[in-house]
């Protein structure tokens, strides 16, 4: 269900110092978003956001490092009008 009009998502920001990954989710219409990051296999790993995002405005939403296993993750992020991912890597 992804439409290019319907939301923007930038690429993952990440600041090394912290080990924080960011990302900004901006969507056309005020939506249930679910955010969630899964590892290479596909597992859930962890919730990130599950809740409305109001329309119109940048959203950011932060991934954080430490505690978290080296290894290659997906955030994947769903919504009643897309459903889209991006990779990360620690």
């Amino acid at each position: 269900v992804e439409a290019p009009d319907n939301f923007r998502l930038s690429e993952a920001m990440v600041d090394e110092n912290s080990e924080t990954g960011k990302v900004a989710l901006t969507v056309a219409q005020s939506q249930n978003v679910l955010i969630t990051l899964v590892d290479s296999h596909g597992n859930h790993f962890k919730t990130i956001y599950d809740g409305t995002v109001e329309s119109g405005k940048a959203h950011l939403f932060e991934v954080e490092g430490p505690g978290l296993p080296a290894g290659e993750y997906a955030l994947q992020l769903t919504g009643e009008t897309f459903n889209t991912s991006r990779d990360i890597h620690r």
